[in-house]
């Protein structure tokens, strides 16, 4: 994932001015009718963690404390097989509005695809209970109240302290309104042994598509004895009525809060 700090003081640029030369790329500029326009994305924000040991193996973890990742993909499709063929590349300013502060993302790996790093949560997102966010992209401008979803998953989800290697471990999260997770697995050396963050708009689509109850993390991912590091984001996601000027059947947000937790595999 392509990780940068965009918060900026002053007013977003025009999302809605016609196509320009950055010198990285041409601009973008969505012309069509905007309910044909995709939108999913997830932004999740990491919880420090008051484990030292927790802290030193997270330098090539998908997710790090303390701070927020969004990823954001943008397609022009009227179906669910025409998303990942619709992608827009070179939408440009792609903006996130929160609490009166605009983000620029910058473009990720896989065209059509927007990413944004803070690793000062507490000063570029004060997570108010309440607050709108808004997504411009192209002429688009989406708003969805996801504010309200941010919850950690210490003391909502057991995740137990010691595990057998080789086997999986169910995490369950029934009758806490969440609809999904994203969650990462690192070993005692910091390498990820596994992780369910989605890298492509399809997958982010199928995963917003159902409710699931619990996660099984597969048992590989505890392949060897030692400690591990389990990181735990339980999310929610918006409704279709949250985001507008898109398609809502194509359109979804989810969000969630990771918690980081040391197992110890026996």
């Amino acid at each position: 994932m392509a990780c940068s700090s965009g918060h900026r003081d002053g007013p977003a640029d025009d999302p809605t001015s016609g196509p320009s030369d950055t010198g990285t790329g041409s601009t973008t500029t969505i012309e069509s009718d905007a309910s044909e326009i995709a939108l999913q994305a997830q932004l999740i924000e990491v919880t420090a963690s008051e484990d030292p040991w927790i802290s030193a193996r997270l330098a090539a973890a998908p997710f790090a404390p303390p701070g927020a990742t969004l990823q954001l993909y943008v397609a022009r499709a009227t179906d669910a097989s025409e998303l990942e063929g619709g992608l827009l590349p070179g939408l440009r300013p792609v903006i996130l509005s929160y609490h009166g502060y605009p983000f620029e993302l910058a473009p990720g790996a896989a065209p059509g695809a927007y990413d944004w790093w803070e690793v000062q949560p507490g000063t570029a997102f004060p997570y108010v209970e309440g607050t709108d966010v808004r997504f411009e992209a192209g002429a688009v401008e989406a708003w969805s109240p996801i504010a309200l979803a941010f919850q950690p998953s210490h003391g909502l989800i057991d995740v137990p302290e010691y595990h057998p290697a080789g086997s999986p471990m169910v995490l369950d999260y029934a009758n806490q309104a969440f609809t999904s997770d994203v969650a990462m697995v690192l070993d005692a050396d910091g390498a990820v042994t596994w992780s369910n963050n989605p890298d492509s708009i399809a997958t982010l689509y199928a995963i917003n598509q159902v409710e699931a109850e619990s996660l099984t993390i597969p048992g590989e991912a505890f392949s060897a004895v030692g400690d591990y590091v389990v990181g735990v984001a339980p999310c929610t996601r918006t409704a279709a009525g949250d985001l507008t000027d898109l398609d809502p059947a194509l359109s979804a947000v989810r969000v969630g809060r990771m918690s980081l937790f040391r197992v110890r595999v026996e």
